[in-house]
């Protein structure tokens, strides 16, 4: 009888520990999932913005200089971002000089937060400091850039280039960010699409989802980003190219699709133009996207729970871009 009781205590403590053996012990989680989020505290709420400020042109028409627009559209940014530390705010049409101005505005802010905002990007002409911008602001003393690139929307999007007709180069700026606090990863994408070209649109779109999908298979990057973030101007509404591109991949979310009415504020239209009163069209967007986490029974999944659409214009009468900025509320 002796090797036969052997046999079921062998067995019985097989089947005690398999799940363990199968799952890992919940007392003890893997150590890729011990660097992805420090246990116990799992939440992050951010705040994101996309707005196209239009570039410093020559004006006319109802159109005013960049110098009498910069002040409203620095102090938008600043109040609305001062109401969360942990923020983005993806611009498009961007020149050098504006960036500039905006970046030492939001610094010298009452309302912004605090005296550290930075940001990433680069020019589109030349890779440098040539030609608009699609940066990314955030706050340096809350968030540490661990990789940041620009793909040029192209068939050599690693050189400056134009890519399937585009009448200009198109850009997206990429950021891995780390949370200082939590040790949180996410990813940030801002862009801006070509304003004549359906296929432009059509295959910019098409690669920034294969962008996502490249950094959340990098072997750095294994089951730590949290959450994909990508803010633009699409120069798409919902029922054209890049919207559906973006949207039925599934990999991100319109928080308008998901919300319905309910947290929703201001305007649905986010281009007016600067003679309108009445939006024009939809196409600025921030689309929220799950991570690649593992080890804790989920992949990093994101909930936006408010959304809004801003004026672009107070009672001085002045508008200070032709665009709508829109911000959402996002919570892991």
């Amino acid at each position: 009888m002796a090797p036969l009781n052997r046999l079921i205590t062998a067995v019985c403590a097989t089947l005690f520990f398999w799940p363990s053996l199968i799952y890992g012990s919940p007392a003890s989680p893997s150590p890729s999932a011990s660097r992805t989020w420090p246990f116990p505290d799992k939440s992050l709420s951010l705040r994101l913005m996309s707005f196209n400020i239009r570039y410093a042109a020559n004006p006319s028409g109802n159109e005013k200089a960049w110098s009498e627009r910069r002040g409203n559209l620095i102090t938008q940014i600043a109040y609305e971002m001062g109401a969360n530390d942990n923020v983005f705010v993806g611009m498009q049409e961007v020149l050098h000089n504006q960036l500039e101005d905006v970046v030492n505005g939001l610094n010298n802010h009452p309302s912004s937060g605090g005296k550290d905002w930075a940001y990433i990007g680069v020019g589109r002409d030349d890779g440098k400091q040539s030609g608009e911008y699609s940066p990314i602001l955030y706050r340096k003393s809350l968030w540490e850039p661990i990789e940041t690139d620009t793909k040029w929307l192209s068939e050599t999007p690693d050189v400056p280039s134009y890519g399937w007709g585009a009448t200009n180069r198109r850009i997206v700026t990429i950021g891995v960010f780390r949370h200082k606090r939590t040790r949180a990863l996410v990813l940030v994408m801002n862009t801006h699409l070509d304003h004549q070209v359906s296929a432009a649109r059509l295959h910019g779109s098409e690669l920034i989802l294969k962008l996502i999908g490249d950094y959340k298979k990098k072997r750095e990057y294994k089951c730590k980003i949290t959450g994909v973030m990508l803010t633009g101007d699409f120069n798409s509404e919902e029922g054209q190219e890049a919207y559906q591109v973006v949207t039925e991949s599934k990999i991100l979310v319109d928080p308008v699709k998901t919300l319905g009415d309910k947290n929703v504020y201001g305007h649905r239209k986010t281009f007016t133009g600067f003679n309108s009163e009445v939006g024009l069209s939809r196409l600025d967007y921030v689309f929220v996207g799950d991570g690649n986490l593992c080890g804790w029974g989920d992949k990093g999944t994101w909930d936006v729970n408010r959304y809004a659409v801003l004026p672009n214009k107070f009672d001085d009468g002045i508008f200070f871009s032709d665009h709508r900025a829109v911000v959402a509320d996002a919570h892991s």
